[in-house]
Order: structure tokens, then sequence, then C-alpha cells
């Protein structure tokens, strides 16, 4: 039947939560990726096909900061925000949706399912 997945995009963490709807309750993930806790909403790009969230984004950034992004939420409601990684001019949305990419990804590798 699949999971049923809550997350909570911030501005400044990220966290998830999962519905089993047969006992009717909620269980707060314990992480998305392999941060403990609300993960902070941080992506870096370490390569055209290699990103990471939360914590280990800022670990990277100190070393390559132009393809470290944070608090993407914040550029979501305006127009006109791009970063150009790798060569691709990407869009905010563009951004939150590698993010979300890589949520999903995670989470199918821990609990087996889409």
């Amino acid at each position: 039947m699949g999971l049923h997945i809550g997350l909570d995009f911030g501005t400044s963490t990220i966290s998830a939560a999962v519905w089993y709807p047969e006992s009717d309750s909620v269980k707060v993930m314990p992480a998305i990726v392999r941060d403990v806790g609300p993960v902070p909403n941080a992506i870096f790009y370490a390569k055209e096909d290699q990103q990471y969230l939360g914590i280990q984004a800022k670990r990277r950034s100190l070393t390559n900061p132009q393809h470290f992004i944070r608090e993407i939420k914040r550029e979501l409601t305006g127009e006109g925000w791009t970063r150009r990684i790798f060569g691709v001019e990407k869009t905010a949305v563009d951004v939150a949706a590698d993010v979300f990419s890589i949520i999903k990804e995670n989470i199918e590798r821990n609990f087996g399912e889409e």
C-alpha cells in the first residue's frame, strides 16, 4: 500500500513522520539522512549526480561554498533566484525538488518501499 510520510519542510530544518493507518498512529522518523533529529535545510552539490543533505552538506560547504545552498524555502516565494551548479542554472524550485528527491531516496532505502 506504500508509506504515508509527512514532511515538515521548514525554513531552517526538515523533519518527517510516518503514519501507520492500521493503528492510526504516527511515529517521528529517526532520521531522513544520517543526521539525528531535524535535518538542517541545506544541500551540497558534490557532483552533477551526487548531493548531500543536512549536516553532511554543511561540512562539505567549507571546501566548496559555491555548491552549497541553505534555507532554500526562503527563496520559493520570490522569482528570479537562480544559482549555476555544474553549468546548469537551477531555480529555487529545482533546488527544493533536489532536496525532496534525496529525502525520497533515503526513505525508500530505509523502509524498502516507495
